[in-house]
């Protein structure tokens, strides 16, 4: 039944990250109703399939369409409301950076909460968290591509061209810190170590794989959370309703019908250079930030998409290679920063080349491959 309803409303994907399923369920009331408060548009439909590591995000075409009509609208019509929201975002990302650098008297106040108060703070900051993620990622990241293309098309005025250039200085600050990372694991995640404690629960983590309602029950009720073997979900929201799926039966179809995992053996790929040179070594695939100390300096660094939380192993590598990707996507704004080769939407890189692969990453031409 997902899937029809997906076919019927021309569903496409959208991205790929690393999401848990409270992830997803803070994002999607981001994109819905947080979103419509801020600039009066939201995202009706939206669905998370994850395997329980990468999770691939899809949108209805047409919620898309409109998102992104509305941002242009906003920037054309409204500039000075739009550069309000995006300074909102420079001050939510400070704010959330600051109660991430104070989680250590946080987790002391915390010990002293009773199971009702500390659930209460949790909810507070979980709110915190899907807010601020509207004004400091998802309305930018929309508006990155917009930006360039209206300065790309010529045309303008010399005060609105200056107007659009301070806009998308703001846009790439934001698209290169994105504090809502740091505030799941520090904040968020420190909620979930002190509850744990309380209840005896060894690893807090797999908290971040319940439903917002089943944290609840665990904090307040004491219930016993059911241990999955598998992590896979499957998160669908339409028109504010919102349906879970842990059936792995059920992940496999949705996922092999929009995202097949067979590839033709290639080893030439090509995609967009955005800071050139030719770089050869050992190819890392790093799809989740647990494993970036792994990357050892020069080789090269191939993900679905780079964020702040790769900047360590980005520092270190002597390429980066993309599967997803646009002109103001964070590996694009950081290569031409720390000036390192770098090629993205390649589409599928992190399936045609494995850990160990020595590579040529060709930044002049756009080509990736094997030798």
């Amino acid at each position: 039944m997902v899937i029809e309803e997906m076919v019927k409303l021309n569903f496409i994907k959208y991205l790929s990250r690393p999401y848990n399923l409270l992830t997803a369920f803070a994002h999607s009331h981001a994109y819905s109703c947080e979103m419509e408060k801020l600039i009066g548009h939201k995202v009706k439909s939206i669905a998370y399939i994850s395997d329980g590591t990468i999770t691939n995000i899809m949108v209805a075409k047409s919620d898309l369409d409109n998102l992104n009509k509305r941002i242009k609208f906003l920037i054309q019509k409204n500039p000075l409301y739009f550069l309000r929201i995006l300074l909102k975002g420079k001050n939510d990302n400070s704010k959330m950076s600051l109660l991430c650098s104070n989680t250590k008297q946080l987790e002391k106040n915390w010990t002293n909460l009773g199971d009702k108060a500390l659930w209460k703070e949790f909810l507070q900051n979980y709110k915190i968290y899907s807010k601020q993620f509207v004004t400091t990622t998802a309305v930018p990241f929309r508006a990155g591509v917009i930006l360039n293309n209206l300065l790309n098309a010529g045309g303008q005025k010399p005060d609105r061209e200056k107007e659009l250039k301070k806009m998308l200085i703001l846009v790439n600050e934001l698209r290169t810190r994105a504090e809502y990372i740091v505030f799941e694991k520090k904040v968020l995640g420190g909620l979930f170590k002190e509850m744990a404690k309380r209840r005896g629960l060894k690893d807090y983590k797999i908290l971040f794989n319940f439903t917002p309602e089943e944290i609840k029950s665990f904090f307040l009720k004491r219930n016993i959370l059911q241990v999955y073997t598998h992590y896979n979900f499957i998160f669908w929201v339409k028109n504010g309703d919102h349906i879970v799926s842990r059936c792995i039966k059920e992940y496999k179809k949705i996922n092999n019908y929009f995202f097949s995992t067979k590839q033709k053996r290639v080893s030439i790929l090509k995609g967009h250079a955005v800071f050139s040179g030719k770089v050869r070594g050992v190819a890392k695939i790093l799809l989740v930030d647990d494993n970036i100390d792994k990357i050892k300096n020069g080789e090269v660094l191939i993900s679905i998409n780079s964020s702040p939380r790769f900047i360590r192993a980005i520092k270190k590598c002597g390429a980066i290679v993309t599967d997803e990707g646009g002109i103001t996507c964070h590996a694009a704004i950081i290569a031409r920063e720390m000036k390192k080769p770098c090629i993205i939407g390649t589409k599928i890189a992190t399936k045609v080349f494995k850990d160990g692969d020595m590579v040529e990453v060709d930044a002049e031409k756009g080509i990736v491959r094997k030798i």
